[in-house]
C-alpha cells in the first residue's frame, strides 16, 4: 500500500517552491479540520503531521514531488561529473585545516554556496521539467543529481561543524 500524497493531504500545489510559512498555514488549516472536537481522529492528525514534516524538508519534498509527478525513475546515486573529486578536495582541505578557524570558516562558506547552488538548480529543474503534462527524464535526472549534491554537502557541513566544535573544546 502506498502512502498518501503529502501535497494532497495538506492541499498545497504540486510544486517544489513552497515556503515554510505556506506549509505551516496549510497544515494548521487541515489539522483544525481533524481536531477531536470536530470529529477528527489521531490517525488523521498523524498523517497530516507526517505530510508536513516531509514537505518542510526540501530533500524529502523533492522525492515526494518526483513521485507525485510520476517522474521517470533515474539512478538514485547519480552525481554531476567532477563532483566526487570536488568533495574529496574539500575533505582534504578540512583535514589540513587542523584548527585553522579562518580555513574552517572558508570551507563553511564554500559548502553553503554549493548547497544553495544545488537548491537553485533543483528549483529550476522542477520548473523546467514539466513538458506537455509529463515530467521529462532529463529534469528527473537533474533533480536526482541536485538532491544527491545537497545531501553530500549537508554531510560535509555537519562534519565541518563537528570538526570546528572539537577544535573549540
Amino acid at each position: 500500500m502506498s502512502s498518501p500524497c503529502p501535497f494532497a493531504l495538506l492541499g498545497v500545489a504540486l510544486t517544489f517552491e513552497l515556503s515554510a510559512e505556506q506549509l505551516r498555514r496549510a497544515w494548521m488549516r487541515r489539522v483544525a479540520l481533524v481536531h477531536p472536537d470536530v470529529g477528527g481522529g489521531a490517525a488523521d492528525a498523524a498523517l497530516l503531521n507526517d505530510a508536513y514534516k516531509v514537505l518542510l524538508d526540501p530533500l524529502a519534498r523533492a522525492d515526494a514531488l518526483l513521485i507525485a509527478l510520476h517522474a521517470p525513475v533515474t539512478d538514485a546515486r547519480a552525481l554531476p561529473d567532477g563532483f566526487l573529486l570536488e568533495m574529496m578536495e574539500l575533505r582534504e582541505r578540512l583535514d589540513a585545516a587542523d584548527g585553522d578557524a579562518t580555513e574552517l570558516e572558508s570551507l563553511a562558506r564554500e559548502g553553503a554556496r554549493m548547497r544553495d547552488a544545488a537548491q537553485d538548480s533543483l528549483t529550476r529543474a522542477f520548473q523546467d521539467g514539466n513538458v506537455a503534462g509529463q515530467f521529462s527524464l532529463a529534469a528527473a535526472q537533474s533533480v536526482r543529481q541536485n538532491v544527491n549534491v545537497m545531501r553530500a554537502v549537508a554531510r560535509m557541513l555537519e562534519q565541518l561543524a563537528q570538526h570546528a566544535s572539537q577544535e573549540g573544546s
